[in-house]
């Protein structure tokens, strides 16, 4: 008996227990699918979306002492992300840089994230097995949210590590008290997550000023701790690259067009996905009238919220794409719980229709958004293609120039440098351009791999200089699973 109170709180009707157990199974179903579909990409020896493979490549020059953010460079145009993902990357590349690497670092922060919001809810009910449940079933529709942001939890992208430690971060602050080395460890995490993406520092912001409400003192030397760190380590970038970390990171993505209706539109496709989250600003001012809305709910309400601009301001960029959703469909069922877990905690009629609307919903809106794995999963064909391709890439002597998939030749041994067609695009947005032309000279490559469809600048000044050495074969004609799409096609030599 002492055993099962420690574990799971006070005993319950054997058929309380049963329902409740048969929601964790419930939610165990689409978290073992998403497992499943992050165990059989893990290995995939190709880009899944285009830009993995300019990302990895980002991390590839660090490790070889290039330099990053550098104006002036034809045969370079970075990311404009700041720096942390690329270190994590190039960490895990000190062991060995790979796809699959890459992709693990974005797993094991997914990880994180799903782990800190279950474990946020467990101790808001308290234990027992329908705070085991809450939790599970919270998670679950994270997992459920996998197609809606584009695929997007194990990709090599930055996301996933930004918002992990964005989340990390705000369950940390309800619990910092006097402990100043809790609160040192804090801003460290915070600082790590706005030094990943520049849109988390909506929740750090948030963060810190939720803890100054609720303890001034604790709050102002959170804020302080954290306003230090980041200035320091941008002071050392700064330095480190001459001005241009502040320049590619900063100033450059501000000149970036915004599209208006981008905005309406992000929130219609969060709508479609979820009409709860509509409700949950009414459900928190109910419960706050009512004197059960608890300060965790508080916290975690006012992420959602910061959720809105961190998701749809970079949606709403030019380029923008459904992964810059990923913090509002992520956040949305945890706080539902939240919320929902107020309401559970008083005893009574309303506690008992909350306790059961949460299982019932969950379970519901899980079964709504089944996970199909063969969509999200790379078959045999594809996976033959990627073998092929490697080995025709690995064949070419003399370097070689991808533009779409630019880790492509360093995975098959070339060590040219060449940039990611990506970033050259993001310049453009911001206003600049790129000699390409200048940087495929100064590469020295060889070989360049085309799309037959691209019909650029670059493109047709490659095919008047250049001669058609092969077409690449059907069967090893990569495709992407999510994103741009990309149909490498042809084979350019030097002449």
């Amino acid at each position: 008996m002492r055993l099962w109170s420690c574990r799971l709180g006070q005993k319950v009707h054997p058929l309380r227990l049963g329902i409740e157990t048969l929601g964790v199974a419930w939610a165990l179903w689409p978290i073992s699918v998403l497992l499943y579909v992050f165990w059989a990409r893990l290995g995939y020896p190709m880009d899944i979306e285009w830009c993995e493979g300019g990302l990895l490549y980002q991390a590839y020059r660090l490790l070889h002492g290039l330099p990053i953010y550098v104006r002036g460079d034809p045969t370079w145009e970075p990311w404009l992300y700041p720096i942390g993902h690329t270190v994590a990357l190039a960490l895990a590349g000190i062991f060995h840089l790979d796809f699959w690497t890459g992709r693990l670092v974005s797993i094991l922060f997914f990880c994180v994230l799903c782990v800190t919001l279950f474990r946020e809810i467990y101790r808001h009910i308290g234990p027992s097995t329908f705070a085991i449940a809450a939790g599970a079933l919270a998670v679950a529709t994270i997992a459920c949210g996998f197609p809606v942001v584009g695929q997007w939890y194990d990709l090599i992208r930055v996301d996933s590590m930004m918002l992990a430690l964005s989340v990390l971060g705000v369950a940390r602050v309800s619990q910092l008290g006097a402990n100043v080395r809790r609160t040192l460890v804090t801003a460290l995490v915070l600082t790590a997550a706005v030094l990943t993406k520049q849109t988390a520092a909506f929740f750090v912001a948030w963060t810190c000023l939720f803890a100054f409400v609720r303890e001034p003192w604790v709050g102002l030397r959170l804020a302080a701790m954290t306003t230090v760190m980041t200035l320091v380590l941008l002071a050392l970038l700064q330095w480190g690259t001459h001005g241009a970390y502040w320049f590619f990171t900063v100033t450059d993505p501000q000149k970036q067009p915004v599209r208006d209706a981008a905005f309406v539109q992000g929130l219609r496709l969060v709508w479609n996905y979820t009409p709860a989250i509509a409700l949950l600003p009414i459900a928190c001012l109910a419960l706050a009238l009512r004197g059960r809305l608890s300060a965790r709910s508080v916290l975690w309400m006012g992420t959602l919220f910061m959720a809105v601009p961190a998701s749809l301001l970079p949606y709403a960029k030019e380029g923008g794409y459904i992964n810059n959703l990923m913090p509002m469909v992520v956040l949305v069922g945890p706080v539902t719980a939240l919320l929902l877990g107020d309401v559970v905690r008083r005893r009574g009629m309303l506690g008992a229709l909350a306790r059961w609307g949460l299982l019932a919903g969950f379970g519901l809106f899980i079964w709504m958004h089944a996970l199909h794995p063969r969509a999200y999963i790379p078959d045999k064909s594809l996976r033959r293609a990627a073998n092929e391709l490697n080995t025709l890439v690995a064949s070419l002597d003399g370097g070689v120039v991808v533009p779409e998939l630019t880790f492509l030749p360093a995975h098959n041994g070339h060590a040219n440098l060449h940039w990611t067609a990506m970033a050259v695009l993001a310049a453009e947005w911001s206003g600049r351009t790129m000699d390409t032309l200048s940087g495929l000279e100064k590469s020295g490559a060889r070989w360049v791999i085309l799309q037959s469809c691209d019909e650029s600048w670059f493109a047709s000044n490659v095919r008047s200089r250049f001669r058609l050495a092969q077409k690449i074969p059907e069967s090893a004609r990569v495709r992407m699973m999510t994103g741009q799409e990309v149909a490498l096609d042809e084979v350019w030599e030097r002449r």
